[in-house]
């Protein structure tokens, strides 16, 4: 497990790293470029204790995993500021949706995107938390398609959770795309780079997707043993969220991307 918690905090350190060195290098997101705020050890310390708490919850009682999937899907409040709520995992899938369909719907002038890259209905009868695409690189999803179903049927449990999760989707769309037709934007992307970007962006956004569901679907039938794996695997995606913040904004000279050598 350590070995892949170190895995996801070096890939979302250096994704953040390489993002922020393509939107640098357009010359549109001056805000960014001029912004820098390097790791310091209490942030380190912070993520290696958010993603413990996560572990130790998918490691303990049944009652214990079944409910911090449920908390998980939901915002929480921030004492340190009331304005900006912890976010749940519902914002994180809405807010990547909205990030991804926003950089899909306007590509760099003179660039396009591949057709059907990825369809996420807007009618909530096609059922909340879903989006296919034209490339699906997670088996693991296909496990979690009936979820949105039945979350959309409104079936028992599902219900009430789908009545709660699609005005929080709806809001984090509106943030995802907010943030990429504003503060920051692919203007001026290389092809190569803006198809590496949609690669990254959905591919994560299928692995949310997948690990909400599985969430979705532990609370609503009261699935132990899918809880422990979604618990587990938003562990991973805990650590890799705050390593890229923490890349994306680490402005200092001779950042620069690993390189990978055959023994």
């Amino acid at each position: 497990m350590g070995s892949y918690l170190w895995l996801f905090h070096l890939s979302g350190y250096f994704g953040g790293v390489w993002l922020r060195g393509e939107l640098s290098r357009t010359g549109h997101n001056a805000g960014l470029s001029s912004y820098s705020k390097p790791q310091t050890k209490g942030d380190f310390k912070t993520e290696v204790g958010d993603a413990d708490t996560i572990l130790d919850a998918a490691r303990g009682n049944g009652r214990a995993v079944l409910a911090y999937n449920e908390d998980s899907l939901f915002d929480t409040p921030n004492p340190d500021d009331p304005d900006q709520p912890t976010r749940g995992f519902i914002d994180t899938f809405g807010y990547n949706e909205g990030y991804l369909l926003q950089i899909v719907d306007a590509p760099p002038v003179g660039l396009t995107t591949p057709p059907g890259f990825v369809d996420c209905p807007a009618d909530p009868a096609a059922g909340p938390l879903s989006c296919s695409y034209s490339v699906s690189r997670l088996r693991a999803l296909r496990t979690f398609n009936p979820v949105s179903q039945k979350l959309a049927a409104g079936d028992g449990k599902y219900a009430d959770l789908g009545e709660q999760i699609l005005p929080l989707q709806a809001a984090g769309i509106e943030r995802g795309r907010g943030v990429w037709d504003g503060l920051l934007n692919v203007q001026g992307f290389s092809q190569e780079a803006y198809e590496q970007l949609l690669d990254i962006s959905s591919a994560f956004l299928e692995t949310v997707q997948a690990t909400v569901l599985g969430s979705a679907q532990a609370a609503a039938e009261r699935k132990v043993a899918v809880g422990r794996k979604s618990a587990t695997a938003n562990a991973m995606l805990k650590v890799w969220l705050h390593s890229y913040l923490i890349g994306i904004t680490d402005g200092r000279d001779g950042r620069t991307l690993p390189e990978f050598e055959e023994n």
